[in-house]
C-alpha cells in the first residue's frame, strides 16, 4: 500500500475518519480504525470530496455507497474518546509514513516527535498529544494555508537533532546509582541473558529528567529504576527459559499457555528498540479500575505512559538472573497497555507466593487491591 504524503490527501482523510468517530461517539460507542483494513489506490484521494464534506455530507457513515476512492473499517473498543483519538492519530501517522507504534512501539515512548513534512502535522500532532477535542483537531485541519506549520516542523528537527545524551559508562551510572537512581546495566543484562550489546550506548534522558527520577527515590520512596532492555518480547523471553529449563512464566486458571496461541502474537510478539529506559517499577494506582488508572496516568501525559508489559517484564526477569533468585509475582503486579484477543487487559504478576510471572487478563471494570502499574517516562531525544 502506498503512503499518503500529500496536504490534500491527509486533510481528506482526517476528515473522513473524523465524521466517522463523531457519528460513533453520538451513538455511545469508541472506535478505533484498523490498519490492516485500509485500501489506497494507486491514484491520487478525490479531491471532489472536499466539497462533498464542506456541505455536511457525512461521507463515512456512506461508506457502503462508495462516497470516496479508499476503503477501511472501524472497530468499536472499549476506550475512552481521548484514546480513541490518539489511536486514529498513530492511524494517521502510520498511513504517512509507514511506521508507528503498530510496528515500532518505541515511538509510544518517543511521543511521536518526530514531525511530518507536512501542513496537517500540528492537526496529527494534537491527535497524538492524548489531549485532543474532535473540534479542536478539525480547527486545525481546516488551517491549511498556515505559513507557521511547515516552520514549527524545521524548528522541531533541528532542536532534537541538536540534542546528545550521555554515554552510559561505568562512571556516569555509579554516579546516577549514588543519587538515588535504581541501575540494571547493560553489561550485566548482556551476561544474564547471554547476548551482546553495543560497546557505547546512549542514555536519552537529560539532566533534568534523571535529577527529578533521583529525587523521587530519595524523598518519595519511588522506585525509579534505569534499566537496560535487550528488545525481547514476552514470546522470546518465553522460549528462553524453555530453552534453560528455567520458570520465568507460570500457568493460571485460564487454557494452557493461552497467550502463546497465534491469536495473541500481535500483543505478546511486541518488542521495542534495545535501549536504556527509565521506568517507576513501583506499582503505582493500585486498587482501582484500569479506565481510573488510565485517567491518573493522563494527568503526567506526556511527561510518563503506561509501559507495554514487555519492557518491566523483561526487567523483572533480569534482575532475578544477575542476582540468581527466583522469579516470583508476589512483590509487583501490573496492568499494561495492552489487551489481549478477547478485549481484556493484560496482567502480568499477580500477588502469589509462586514461582514465575503470571500471565492473566480482566476487563479492567473491577478494581484489584494489588494491582497496579508502570509508567515510563517519554525519551527526551
Amino acid at each position: 500500500m502506498r503512503l499518503i504524503t500529500s496536504d490534500l490527501e491527509l486533510q481528506i482523510l482526517l476528515k473522513v475518519l473524523l465524521d466517522h468517530l463523531q457519528a460513533s461517539v453520538d451513538g455511545g460507542k469508541y472506535i478505533i480504525f484498523p490498519l490492516e483494513t485500509f485500501v489506497v489506490p494507486d491514484e491520487p484521494i478525490r479531491k471532489d470530496m472536499l466539497l462533498q464534506i464542506s456541505r455536511n455530507i457525512p461521507l463515512a457513515r456512506n461508506a457502503n455507497k462508495h462516497a470516496y476512492n479508499f476503503e477501511y473499517k472501524a472497530e468499536e473498543m472499549p476506550i475512552g474518546l481521548p484514546e480513541a483519538l490518539r489511536q486514529l492519530g498513530a492511524t494517521v501517522y502510520y498511513l504517512a509514513t509507514g511506521r508507528s507504534e503498530t510496528n515500532d512501539e518505541s515511538f509510544l515512548l518517543d511521543g511521536y516527535r518526530l514531525p511530518l513534512n507536512s501542513k496537517m502535522w500540528p492537526a496529527i500532532k494534537l491527535l497524538l498529544s492524548g489531549q485532543a477535542t474532535i473540534e479542536s483537531v478539525r480547527k486545525l485541519v481546516e488551517m491549511t494555508e498556515s505559513e507557521n506549520a511547515i516552520e514549527e516542523i524545521a524548528a522541531i528537527a533541528k532542536k532534537m537533532k541538536a540534542n546528545e545524551g550521555h554515554i552510559a559508562t561505568d562512571e556516569y551510572l555509579a554516579s546516577l546509582a549514588n543519587q538515588g537512581l535504581k541501575i540494571v546495566r547493560a553489561d550485566e543484562v548482556a551476561t544474564a541473558w547471554g547476548v551482546k550489546v553495543k560497546d557505547s550506548i546512549v542514555i536519552r534522558y537529560n539532566e533534568s529528567t534523571l535529577n527529578e527520577a533521583c529525587d523521587a527515590n530519595r524523598s518519595q520512596g519511588q522506585q525509579w529504576t534505569l534499566a537496560y532492555y535487550t528488545g525481547q518480547s514476552i514470546l522470546s523471553m518465553a522460549k528462553k527459559g524453555e530453552d534453560k529449563k528455567s520458570t520465568y512464566f507460570r500457568e493460571g486458571s485460564r487454557e494452557k499457555e493461552w497467550w502463546l496461541k497465534p491469536k495473541e502474537a500481535y500483543w505478546a510478539g511486541k518488542q521495542f528498540p534495545p535501549g536504556y529506559y527509565l521506568i517507576n517499577m513501583g506499582s503505582l494506582f493500585k486498587g482501582i479500575e484500569w479506565q481510573v488508572q488510565q485517567a491518573e496516568i493522563e494527568k503526567i501525559v506526556p511527561i510518563c505512559v503506561r509501559v507495554c508489559i514487555a519492557i518491566p517484564t523483561e526487567i523483572i526477569i533480569s534482575r532475578c538472573l544477575i542476582q540468581n533468585s527466583s522469579i516470583q509475582g508476589k512483590d509487583i503486579t501490573f496492568w499494561g497497555s495492552e489487551y489481549e484477543s478477547l478485549g481484556e487487559y493484560v496482567i502480568i504478576g499477580r500477588d502469589e507466593n509462586k514461582e514465575g510471572l503470571l500471565i492473566s487478563a480482566e476487563k479492567g471494570d473491577k478494581p484489584w487491591s494489588s494491582c497496579g502499574t508502570l509508567v515510563a517516562r517519554n525519551f527526551d531525544f
